[in-house]
């Protein structure tokens, strides 16, 4: 059976989807058959690109007429699927990803990425405007799609940072923005958005931020409630998407919070033994090394007493071996060490027990159906005293436990401090206590 998945919908005249079904492909090329979801695709018709035109991306039906966006060749095509001999291509700038046409104008627009331009098509005369993104806002202008009073877009931002933002364009070609507003959502890299079906009277929009260019990025499914006119933001609801391995990078705003929290901070930093036992490529360990040095040098030490107390002090453990060999690069990169990094089951090694004066980090969670025999049994001999113990969900290792992730409430990230008699005082740290 093919892997590839064919996602039909039935959408209003604007192109907003109102209801989805999705089919098995077993061609490498189907088409919907019919208005209804529950006829399997086929091949109704092959309409070959014009011409010096290449890379179709986006294709969208409006009437008998097909808009395609050509990445490759950075044109917008629009081409009548009953007459092929009829159709136009628009010329623009790099890379042509999204069509949508405005609900109140019937004028078209693409979102150019690479370029940070988006393109305005008159089909009426064919004229084109390019609407170009304040690099003061954001850059790369993706996900874009009709929606209530205009057109709606992302910013996906670049590598290195997100912007969390979105706007839409009003029939005069006024763009309104909008900035998320939580620790999460201020940074994030956004890719797409969908109107919920019942987004009219509910005033729902879904954004979907993604790691594909950042990959500092966390991966969020992130909801957003507007007021009856779509002009005000009035909640951000995130729920971070771990990765198939579990495992979501912590921002930077979020590592210092939390070291900050715990006390790990100041002349404290030099003689303090702290632990990070879901630690990854390094999030947290490399602010904690960044710490150490910069207190280090303030007092005055030497090189190899620097290198020494790195060596002694931090410790870190990762099951994972790609993220292992990258936070030892990580580490050196800022002070060349032999650092104390196990690539390991934290749940296995009992060399730190009680010897620890911090364990901080954001360790993965994971359904319990897919921890192996002896991981069970580990857990289940785990002293919880005190802590949040919910039946389906555990993080690994156990410091802390999550309800669930459906809200920006339920999500939190956990700090462990070890007191000086042993007693673990658990704090749960939410990303609204962060706001």
């Amino acid at each position: 059976m093919s892997n590839s998945i064919l996602l039909k919908a039935i959408v209003d005249e604007n192109g907003i989807i109102k209801n989805l079904t999705s089919f098995q492909i077993e061609k490498n090329t189907s088409d919907p058959k019919s208005n209804s979801l529950n006829d399997s695709p086929e091949i109704l018709k092959v309409i070959s690109v014009p011409d010096n035109g290449f890379g179709p991306h986006y294709v969208g039906e409006y009437g008998n007429e097909l808009w395609v966006s050509l990445k490759k060749s950075h044109d917008v095509l629009r081409i009548n699927h009953d007459n092929i001999s009829d159709y136009n291509v628009y010329n623009g700038f790099p890379n042509p990803i999204f069509i949508g046409r405005h609900p109140i104008t019937n004028m078209f627009y693409a979102s150019q990425d690479d370029s940070s331009y988006i393109m305005k098509i008159n089909p009426q005369n064919d004229e084109i405007k390019q609407i170009k993104i304040s690099p003061n806002i954001g850059e790369t202008p993706v996900g874009l799609i009709s929606g209530p009073n205009g057109i709606w877009f992302t910013l996906l931002g670049n590598s290195t940072n997100g912007t969390g933002t979105i706007g839409y364009i009003d029939p005069d070609d006024n763009i309104f923005w909008f900035k998320l507003k939580t620790s999460l959502g201020s940074n994030a890299s956004l890719l797409h958005l969908a109107f919920d079906v019942d987004y009219i009277d509910n005033h729902n929009l879904w954004l979907l931020s993604s790691s594909i260019i950042n990959d500092n990025a966390l991966d969020m499914v992130i909801k957003l409630k507007f007021d009856s006119q779509w002009k005000n933001m009035i909640s951000e609801e995130i729920t971070v998407v771990p990765t198939q391995k579990c495992q979501v990078s912590t921002p930077t705003s979020i590592v210092d919070f939390m070291l900050d929290a715990v006390g790990y901070k100041g002349e404290n930093v030099l003689s303090k033994h702290i632990l990070d036992n879901s630690c990854g490529d390094g999030a947290f360990l490399k602010s904690i090394v960044k710490r150490y040095v910069e207190v280090a040098k303030e007092k005055k030490l030497s090189p190899t007493e620097i290198k020494k107390g790195l060596e002694t002090y931090i410790h870190g453990v990762e099951i994972e071996s790609n993220s292992y060999e990258k936070c030892l690069k990580n580490l050196n990169s800022i002070f060349p060490a032999n650092y104390d990094i196990r690539l390991a089951d934290a749940l296995l090694i009992k060399d730190y027990d009680k010897k620890m004066d911090f364990v901080v980090g954001n360790p993965p969670y994971v359904k319990i159906h897919n921890l192996n025999g002896q991981t069970k049994n580990i857990i289940s001999q785990q002293q919880l005293k005190g802590m949040q113990v919910f039946p389906d969900i555990t993080t690994y290792p156990v410091i802390s436990l999550f309800a669930n992730s459906q809200t920006s409430q339920k999500f939190n990230y956990s700090v462990v401090e070890l007191k000086n008699n042993g007693e673990e005082q658990v704090n749960l740290l939410s990303t609204t206590e962060l706001d």
